[in-house]
């Protein structure tokens, strides 16, 4: 008899949260696994594709369809795809794209991309681009998603927010130092970002390493630019206006994942965040001691021929 995989529960104010705001901030890593493979349970997707990828906009977090999204729905669905027009209005072209199911159902999205000024190579690709919105976005739209799809992040303005990377059924939930993300250039505006165990017993990093503890943002000079502030376990707090900064952080922040803080001081600011460094896993460690070993080692030979 196969063993009962019971999944993690979801406080009842937190289901709230998510269902009718749509905010998925609360959950920790463990329930956000849970959500996001019912989420493709009940669309008949496969999550180690990870499908969805999850955005920080507005203060809220939520999910958005990447390319696997939508191509695994054209093929459950049977999903036909036609191009119904594509013209040039000013200097944005657009594209008409039609979706057609076996029942007869019909659904006709456009995709729009300025051009402005492109040529050669940008201006194919902004071309290319505009027919896989008009696509991607007709199939949610035909399948009953009111979700936003990749390229419409990708085209996001202002300080609205950044991507964050989907934890997966099956994966490990350990960041890398260098975390790959997709951002629009500011934090999100309102809203903070709290550890999950913020109210439960402090967890002890290793020497040299801090737990983040809370994000929030500030308003600057600029209406465009916000300011991320980073509070840490020893109870400092560090800013940044990098996006990519505040991103990696945020992730780090929902994987409880111990990190080495590079920062330097500044008269308006006070400490500014420079570099953020995950813990590396047990054989980068190693590799990492055995590295700095060797040049101690180099050194002590140095100072020995110099004496």
């Amino acid at each position: 008899m196969m063993p009962t995989v019971q999944r993690p529960s979801i406080d009842a104010a937190i289901t709230e949260r998510v269902l009718l705001h749509g905010d998925l901030r609360q959950l920790t890593p463990a329930q956000k696994v849970s959500y996001y493979s019912a989420v493709c349970e009940s669309l008949g997707l496969n999550p180690l594709t990870q499908p969805f990828a999850y955005l920080v906009l507005n203060g809220k977090e939520i999910l958005y369809a990447k390319r696997d999204a939508a191509e695994q729905l054209r093929k459950i669905h049977s999903i036909s795809i036609e191009i119904k027009a594509r013209e040039m209005i000013g200097d944005v072209y657009v594209v008409t794209a039609c979706a057609s199911m076996g029942d007869g159902r019909r659904d006709e999205s456009t995709g729009a991309v300025a051009i402005g000024t492109l040529k050669g190579e940008a201006l194919a690709n902004a071309y290319l681009k505009a027919e896989t919105k008009a696509k991607r976005r007709v199939t949610l739209s035909i399948c009953g998603l009111g979700i936003l799809d990749e390229t419409e992040v990708d085209s996001l303005e202002g300080p609205k927010g950044y991507v964050v990377e989907a934890p997966v059924p099956g994966r490990g939930n350990s960041i890398p130092e260098s975390l790959p993300t997709t951002a629009v250039p500011s934090v999100p505006n309102g809203g903070d970002s709290g550890h999950p165990s913020d109210n439960g017993p402090d967890l002890v990093p290793p020497d040299g390493y801090v737990y983040i503890k809370h994000i929030g943002v500030t308003d600057t000079q600029n209406p465009n630019l916000q300011r991320a502030l980073i509070t840490v376990s020893t109870g400092e707090t560090y800013s940044t206006v990098n996006s990519q900064l505040a991103a990696l952080c945020e992730q780090l922040l929902q994987n409880s994942t111990p990190v080495r803080i590079t920062s330097k001081v500044s008269k308006k600011h006070g400490h500014e965040l420079v570099e953020v460094h995950a813990l590396p896993s047990n054989a980068a460690l190693d590799a990492e001691l055995l590295k700095r070993e060797a040049a101690a080692a180099e050194l002590a030979r140095q100072a020995g021929e110099i004496a």
